[in-house]
């Protein structure tokens, strides 16, 4: 019974290890987003849209990869 209990314990903490911490997944891909924006520059041209767009897929990938949805 006691190796049962420690298991079942031994789980839930490599489980709880395992899980991200979505906020500073968010605000390490916040960052990234932001200087992928002012990269971008301040144009109203279509570069500058396309390249504010390409900022939001990095960023929702970002978020993604970090285990944390969208």
């Amino acid at each position: 019974m006691k190796s049962i209990l420690m298991g079942v314990l031994a789980g839930v903490s490599f489980g709880c290890l395992a899980a991200p911490n979505c906020n500073d997944v968010k605000t390490n891909c916040i960052d990234n987003y932001n200087r992928d924006i002012g990269a971008c520059g301040n144009y109203a041209d279509r570069r500058a849209e396309l390249c504010k767009a390409d900022a939001q897929n990095r960023y929702l990938s970002c978020v993604q990869a970090g285990g944390c949805g969208g």
